[in-house]
């Protein structure tokens, strides 16, 4: 399901084409390594922002061309990519400040791109923050799209299974974690 999630969110969503520069935020979970991987085999340069070393470590092997860390100054190495423009696309599955930051980050024209809410806020745009900021909002869920799209997706996953570019990877299976060890909300 990971990749199926970011093959439809950039390929399909995000509308990634060779050369287009993307940031993954959350890049050392199921959909990070997934979307990591699918951006690499649709010939995205890739920026993965993740969490402190060992899951920055994980980005990287995931393959990643960079690594940046969320815990650091990530909107300003960002926005300088494309010469102080921005990223083309930002794949979100985090939410909260997180999207409220990538905002600030993206190119003209640039996608945000958001398949989840971890950090436990569902995102808003504030359109005012930013004038000069072209705002285009499309709201699809997944499972929420009419018979002919719903093909369409199946179609397109079918040919991403074929897709020489995007078979030579395979998931990077992480540890078991104890319950007991989980972060409180």
């Amino acid at each position: 399901m990971n990749y199926h999630t970011a093959y439809f969110a950039l390929a399909r969503r995000g509308r990634i084409r060779p050369g287009d520069r993307i940031a993954i935020h959350g890049a050392a979970g199921g959909v990070g390594t997934a979307a990591i991987q699918v951006g690499r085999g649709l010939g995205a340069e890739v920026i993965a922002i993740a969490a402190g070393p060992d899951k920055m470590h994980i980005a990287e092997r995931a393959g990643a061309h960079h690594v940046l860390d969320a815990e650091g100054d990530w909107v300003a190495a960002l926005r300088a990519q494309n010469d102080g423009l921005g990223v083309d696309a930002i794949l979100d599955p985090v939410g909260g400040e997180r999207f409220d930051q990538s905002v600030r980050c993206l190119a003209p024209e640039g996608r945000l791109i958001v398949v989840g809410f971890t950090e436990g806020r569902i995102p808003s745009v504030q359109v005012e923050s930013d004038p000069a900021q072209e705002y285009r909002y499309r709201r699809r869920r997944l499972g929420s799209l009419p018979g002919r799209q719903t093909i369409a997706v199946h179609r397109d996953a079918a040919r991403a299974r074929r897709d020489d570019r995007l078979r030579h990877r395979r998931p990077d299976r992480g540890g078991d974690i104890p319950l007991k060890r989980r972060r409180p909300r």
